[in-house]
């Protein structure tokens, strides 16, 4: 296959770090306790880990010209990521989170800038060609007004699905349907099934994955079925676990391995990624996954 550019599609953000004395109910109060800010945001935290696994990425966003937006660059930059594909100017918002941690596991509350239709520009779908995966969620690619260029391109199409991004969606299977590989996490595994049980056997990506948090992942073919066991960990922060495993699995897809190992290199690098605190703690080098591995006693 030869060198692989991944082109990644989304927003980066400014994530805020709470700690929760507990997890609150409708109607009732959390005392908070302030701790940090991060560079975050799914895409650029998934795009940033596939990087420093030593994967070619280019970045595409659409940011304000801020301190905020030098910070978020300078992030990228940190783990090798290319930046010449971001889109500056003033008409553009930035995303930020809150994360509330309470006992390692995470709320996230996503502040999200007004809803803004984008198209990607020719300098951005000039990389996208035969060779290359674009990578993207589905809120990201049901913003952009040239769909068509980017599944014209010859490009491999790989989605981060999550139920928040596709229970607005009238018809999510249509959009799913442009993806040649779908990242499912558990919560829109179980929204997905109850439109349509049988939804794996009826959509069209080659791949699918489905990762289930402590329960480990599946990954489904047309004619494989693979069950990956969860790597043991110690939970610290779980924020950009989806993302380091998405990125993971993609870079190893790209140097050719098998699905199965691809999965439980995945697998152990999500794992390293949650015992440590921050959305992009899963950057680190493939010998840094095998150390991991290796030290808790999981076979990749």
């Amino acid at each position: 296959m030869g060198a692989h550019r991944l082109i990644s599609f989304g927003a980066n953000s400014i994530d805020e770090y709470y700690f929760a004395d507990h997890v609150p109910l409708a109607g009732e109060k959390a005392i908070l306790t302030p701790s940090h800010r991060e560079i975050g945001g799914m895409i650029g935290n998934a795009t940033s880990v596939y990087a420093s696994l030593g994967g070619e990425a280019s970045m595409i966003d659409f940011l304000p010209p801020t301190e905020d937006t030098q910070e978020i660059i300078a992030s990228l930059a940190q783990f090798g990521v290319d930046s010449s594909l971001l889109t500056i100017d003033k008409t553009h918002h930035l995303s930020r989170c809150l994360i509330l941690l309470h006992k390692g596991e995470r709320i996230v509350y996503v502040i999200s800038p007004t809803v803004e239709h984008k198209s990607l520009q020719a300098p951005q779908l000039d990389m996208l060609k035969d060779g290359s995966t674009f990578y993207s969620n589905v809120t990201d690619f049901h913003r952009l007004t040239n769909q068509d260029a980017v599944i014209a391109s010859g490009a491999t199409i790989a989605f981060d699905v999550e139920e928040t991004s596709i229970r607005p969606l009238d018809d999510p299977f249509h959009l799913l349907d442009q993806a040649n590989i779908l990242f499912i996490n558990e919560q829109a595994d179980r929204y997905l099934s109850k439109q349509k049980s049988n939804y794996k056997e009826l959509l069209q990506a080659s791949i699918i994955v489905i990762t289930k948090g402590d329960q480990g992942s599946e990954i489904i073919t047309a004619d494989q079925h693979i069950q990956i066991p969860v790597c043991p960990t110690t939970l610290v922060d779980t924020t950009g676990a989806g993302d380091t495993y998405n990125a993971a699995f993609l870079y190893q897809y790209h140097q050719q391995q098998s699905l199965t190992y691809c999965g439980h290199f995945a697998s152990a690098a999500a794992a390293r990624a949650i015992s440590m605190m921050g959305p992009r703690s899963g950057c680190g080098t493939v010998s840094d996954i095998l150390t991991y591995a290796i030290q808790v006693n999981y076979s990749i």
